[in-house]
């Protein structure tokens, strides 16, 4: 941008005295010409003015971009710092064996939780208030971290020391849980009084421009470059403004949503139009240790950074209350419990479902928040209706300290199609909600194609292309009818992975034709395949196993690859899982490579001659297996399904 000052518009003459004018005109013209000039000059001025009072606004923005940088970092520390204690406590759990390598999960989250913190470290020039908020509290985080290192080292040498250790943890936990919540919403009462001085200083260049403009007619045509130039800042500064605004909230809903085998996912977020106000919309997909998937839609009461602040603490929450999988209804009690006792912001109308892939339903409870929309096929004429799954009224999140909630299941039959939403979806100024929710009802019920379609679609029916009024935010959830005769999983090597794959597997299997005593055998068998792999083909760090399936006229084919280094099992009573492979299944072949080691297992399906597992028809009732030979070989498969996301559950014996 490039100021001018003093810079008089071209084209402009000192009027001159023509021969023959008297004494009297003198006075008008010396008054004309003073006129003519102050014209010019306070145009100029107040254009100056302006200029400088948008660097302020300039200024001020720049630092509640570096305090929202700061603050998405800060709160990415939170959510590590959530993780670590429940981790520690999975280490030193006595009830039952923990799945997977709790210590290790512990190193990451300690590794986690310190890089966070160097992020924040990590932005340039904050605010003295907000560095001296981060110095204040960093001694805690650090000894936090501390803590959680020493109860790793200990938690296999001394475990009575370790429970001392976890006893301090918890109390370091607790301490620094309600300080961490006061430095974030310091940083955001910062951001917010910096927004305010901008909106002020806004309001002031406003003002002068209207004054300059009004100047300007009466100066002369020179001046509108200076107001042209004087728009074109302000008009970079206001999109400046909305990019800050829109990138915090973008910044604390899902990057991208997790592959979950079977059910298609779709989101769709669209920022409000009033300004450059930001709210507290957001959607959640939670990968569950069931299996299951957590499906959330929360809209905290506000529009201002405050609410997005409120917004990323009650999403991180409401995470760690549905860790363990429990109720929908418990998920949402414990959500409002926390939010009272740590104050974590404003009320919250939120949606909390858990989805049941396998089985086809979905329980839900709801804490004053919009129903869901359930599209199905209706019978043989194959035509779409559309009902609103209504819940029991409940008051929002944070609004009553007692609340008791109440879960509802419902059924998702295959090919139906699932939609939470945020209220800017169906409220408008202008019509009545009933009229909008029942527009979405009515285009809901039209078919599209995907759910990336659908919302599409969606969102461009409710707004007539314009802008919403109000943030909006959209989730569609689409059980897949069938799995297909191919299927493709890459999960990551964990054993708390193996709950997604038997899940899908039996799945897939019943609808190939196999029996019941088939679909457990199979399934034990690649379990068992999948396991060695994820024992004895890595090391610590981040890898992944590949499972390929695909029924051919009643033919099984299962293959699992790892892409590691095959170690030897370790202990007395171990090494038997080849055998029981070698048991259950008509052939199993073992490769090991440079690359990895190829897991081949196949069994023909009894009944499934006919060509049913390939058409995908249903076996009915047990019967036992017919082995029969065949060339082995390695066998590379395309995907009908995306790859598996993160989830995890107890290993079942």
């Amino acid at each position: 941008m490039v100021r001018r000052r003093g810079q008089h518009p071209p084209g402009t003459a000192t009027p001159q005295r023509r021969a023959g004018d008297g004494v009297e005109a003198s006075a008008p013209r010396r008054q004309m010409v003073a006129i003519g000039l102050a014209g010019m000059v306070l145009p100029i001025v107040l254009v100056g003015t302006a200029l400088d009072a948008l660097e302020d606004v300039e200024a001020a923005h720049d630092d509640v971009g570096r305090i929202t940088d700061a603050q998405a970092h800060f709160q990415d520390a939170d959510m590590a710092h959530d993780a670590l204690i429940a981790d520690a406590y999975r280490l030193l759990r006595s009830d039952r064996p923990a799945a997977g390598n709790p210590g290790a999960e512990v190193d990451r989250d300690v590794e986690a939780y310190l890089g966070f913190l160097a992020e924040v470290d990590d932005v340039p020039e904050l605010p003295d208030q907000v560095t001296a908020l981060l110095s204040a509290i960093r001694p805690q985080q650090e000894q936090y971290a501390t803590t959680a290192t020493r109860l790793r080292a200990l938690a296999t040498t001394d475990p009575v020391a370790a429970r001392a250790v976890l006893d301090d943890l918890d109390r370091q936990y607790e301490a620094l849980t309600t300080v961490q919540a006061s430095v974030t919403d310091a940083m955001a009462s910062e951001a917010d009084q910096r927004q305010r001085g901008a909106d002020a200083a806004r309001a002031h260049v406003r003002w002068r421009v209207v004054s300059a403009a009004l100047a300007a007619v009466v100066a002369m045509l020179g001046l509108t470059l200076l107001l042209g130039r004087l728009g074109g800042a302000l008009g970079r500064t206001l999109a400046r403004e909305r990019g800050v605004a829109e990138s915090l909230q973008r910044s604390l809903l899902p990057d991208r949503l997790p592959h979950v085998p079977g059910v298609d996912l779709a989101a769709r977020y669209q920022p409000g139009a009033v300004g450059t106000e930001v709210g507290g919309d957001w959607y959640d997909v939670v990968p569950l240790p069931s299996g299951e998937v957590g499906l959330v839609m929360g809209d905290v009461v506000g529009h201002d950074l405050e609410a997005a602040a409120s917004m990323g603490q009650l999403r991180n929450a409401l995470r760690a209350c549905a860790a363990e999988g429990a109720d929908p209804h418990t998920v949402l009690e414990r959500l409002n419990r926390l939010c009272l006792q740590q104050d974590l912001g404003s009320m919250a109308t939120v949606l909390y479902a858990v989805l049941d892939p396998v089985l086809g339903t979905v329980r839900m409870a709801s804490a004053g928040h919009y129903p869901p929309l359930l599209v199905c096929e209706d019978g043989a004429d194959r035509l779409r209706t559309a009902e609103f799954l209504e819940p029991e009224p409940h008051p929002p999140i944070g609004a009553v300290r007692e609340v008791q909630y109440v879960t509802t299941v419902h059924r998702l039959p295959p090919g139906s199609l699932l939609l939470l939403y945020t209220d800017g979806l169906v409220e408008s100024r202008d019509l009545p909600v009933a009229d909008g929710m029942a527009r979405l009802r009515e285009l809901a019920a039209v078919p599209v194609g995907t759910p990336d379609e659908t919302c599409d679609a969606l969102l461009t029916g409710m707004l007539g292309g314009r802008p919403p009024q109000d943030d909006v935010a959209l989730l569609a959830v689409a059980p897949c009818a069938r799995l297909g005769s191919q299927l493709r999983l890459v999960l990551p090597a964990h054993a708390e992975q193996l709950a997604v794959l038997r899940r899908t597997l039996e799945r897939w299997l019943t609808e190939a034709g196999a029996s019941d005593p088939e679909v457990f055998e199979i399934t034990v068998a690649c379990s068992e395949a999948t396991t060695n792999a994820i024992e004895h083909a890595y090391g610590p760090g981040r890898a992944d196993v590949e499972v390929t399936c695909q029924a051919t006229d009643g033919l099984v084919r299962l293959t699992v690859r790892d892409w590691g280094h095959w170690r030897e099992a370790r202990g007395r009573d171990r090494g038997r899982g080849l055998s029981l492979m070698r048991e259950l299944m008509d052939d199993v072949v073992v490769t090991h490579g440079e690359r990895g080691t190829h897991v081949e297992l196949t069994r023909r399906l009894a009944g499934g001659d006919d060509g049913s597992a390939a058409a995908g028809d249903t076996a009915a009732g047990p019967s036992a297996h017919s082995p029969s030979a065949h060339s082995p070989s390695a066998h590379s498969l395309s995907a009908d399904t995306p790859a598996a996301g993160p989830a995890g559950d107890r290993i079942r014996a």
